[in-house]
């Protein structure tokens, strides 16, 4: 399942977390850093948001992606999704850490849901960028 989620959290840029939260994907352009003279790669950044009455998602893009993936009914895929996903608020509500594919993990402190997001590798360095003086 864990794959199935980390593909869905790619090409989907947010993975409902039902009675739980949502994490979401944003993407950072390339910058230029003056201090270190370098334009920096474009990054990723991992964002977890606490469900509350106002940010409520729709599982059905991911029951969809779910039952296309496994080729199997979207009643069936509702079933295991819902499952991966009550088993996750379990482990949560007794205290232990869950890993969310290989984007991070989850774990509940002090009544607040804590989001330990992974480093994303892009597979870009940093590229120098000196000044060029023509005559």
């Amino acid at each position: 399942m864990n794959a199935l989620l980390n593909e869905f959290l790619l090409s989907h840029q947010e993975l409902p977390l039902h009675a739980v939260g949502v994490i979401r994907v944003a993407s950072q352009p390339a910058q230029y850093d003056v201090a270190e003279r370098a334009f920096v790669p474009p990054t990723a950044a991992l964002s977890f948001e606490q469900l509350t009455a106002d940010n409520a998602v729709s599982m059905q893009p991911l029951v969809r992606f779910v039952a296309q993936q496994l080729q199997s009914t979207e009643e069936e895929a509702f079933e295991k999704v819902m499952l991966w996903q009550n088993d996750t608020a379990q482990l949560l509500q007794q205290g232990d850490a869950v890993a969310i594919g290989a984007f991070g993990t989850l774990q509940q402190h002090d009544g607040q849901i804590v989001f330990s997001p992974a480093t994303l590798q892009t597979g870009f360095e940093p590229v120098a960028a000196e000044r060029v003086i023509r005559e």
